[in-house]
């Protein structure tokens, strides 16, 4: 009678896996993978009420991301308050001339600064997010991400 079952249980499971699994698309995806405060960047001093964060971002998509045009930078990280925004830093940044293109598994490592104004309290939330600028800035009209749930993180911190 085991042996019944056991051999109605396989037959069920490789009769189900045939249409369970749908391919994965290739698209980029574009992911905060680190983020740290630094006290310091090299080359700046900060300011008692500025704050500042090292980061990557990496490509962890299956296909490039590519720019739409060799001037438009349309891809943000910024730093965020529930309110307002402390910082923004385009990515990446302007080097070669012609589209920027981030290929799978590409990083892209910086800093980003942020200004703390005087009605924040001390222990306000912060978030880093990737943003995408809208089709009237020069940015694409539908941006491919297949995941935009990798593109906001909370950070620790501590103010000075």
């Amino acid at each position: 009678m085991r042996r019944f079952l056991l051999a109605g249980l396989i037959a069920m499971g490789l009769a189900s896996t045939a249409h369970a699994q749908k391919p994965r698309t290739a698209c980029p995806d574009l992911a905060i993978t680190y983020h740290k405060q630094v006290a310091s960047i090299p080359g700046m001093t900060l300011e008692p009420d500025q704050i500042a964060f090292r980061y990557t971002v990496r490509n962890v998509g299956r296909a490039p991301l590519v720019a739409a045009s060799d001037s438009t930078q349309w891809i943000s990280l910024e730093v965020l308050t529930g309110t307002g925004s402390l910082g923004v830093n385009v990515l990446p940044p302007s080097a070669p001339p012609g589209p920027v293109t981030i290929a799978p598994g590409a990083r892209m490592d910086g800093f980003i600064v942020g200004r703390f104004l005087p009605v924040f309290p001390p222990t306000v939330p912060l978030f880093l997010q990737l943003n995408y600028a809208a089709a009237s800035a020069g940015g694409p009209a539908d941006p491919q991400d297949c995941s935009t749930a990798n593109n906001r993180v909370r950070v620790s911190y501590r103010r000075r």
